[in-house]
């Protein structure tokens, strides 16, 4: 299905359902936001997991330095478990630029 947004639209969906965006012109502008529920200690595999799938994009930390050096107590809370669980993406990430001339684009 497609859907018409106009600028300024927010889109929200589960980043299993398959999506991409078309006909953007050169000065087209998009911010992501990705959103994760804190998991359960037993489920913690299944996180790093699911992390894995940024080392496509050369991630190398769940969230970027300017990102948790500003963050507040408060947000920090939201942060700490990816956090505490991405030591696998450096070496992932690595993996695949040696592997891919480029980054994932979607």
């Amino acid at each position: 299905m497609a859907l018409k947004v106009e600028p300024g639209d927010i889109l929200a969906f589960r980043h299993n359902t398959k999506h991409a965006a078309f006909g953007g012109g050169g000065r087209r502008r998009m911010f992501t936001i990705n959103c994760c529920e804190r998991v359960a200690d037993d489920r913690i595999d299944m996180l790093k997991k699911d992390m894995e799938a940024l080392s496509r994009f050369r991630v190398e930390r769940a969230y970027g330095e300017k990102l948790v050096a500003t963050a507040s107590p408060q947000r920090m809370i939201h942060l700490e478990q990816l956090m505490a669980n991405d030591g696998h993406l450096a070496a992932l990430s690595a993996k695949h630029r040696a592997e891919a001339s480029e980054p994932a684009r979607g």
